[in-house]
């Protein structure tokens, strides 16, 4: 569930939600008068950058596949399909 959440919802949820606050903040500022500011592209890349680290170091952290070891195919056994995949090298 936790990763679902890291690699699905947070980066389709997190930029909205910090585009919403700009919003809010660019609103309020023009009701009080001050001069706008910029467009926070830089922060918004930044925060965008930083997401996709954080979901990429998740993924290799929580990634449960052996992945070292000899490939074997699937293989046909008396008219049934034996699935095959990575069998862990002998030691």
């Amino acid at each position: 569930m936790t990763r679902f959440l890291w690699l699905y919802v947070l980066p389709l949820v997190f930029p909205a939600a910090v585009y919403f606050l700009w919003i809010k903040l660019r609103s309020r500022e023009e009701k009080e008068g001050d001069e706008p500011r910029k467009d926070p592209w830089f922060w918004l890349i930044l925060c965008g950058l930083l997401l996709m680290a954080a979901s990429l170091v998740l993924m290799a952290a929580s990634d449960d596949n052996v992945t070292s070891g000899a490939y074997e195919p699937d293989r046909l056994e008396n008219g049934r399909i034996v699935p095959g995949g990575i069998k862990s090298a002998p030691k």
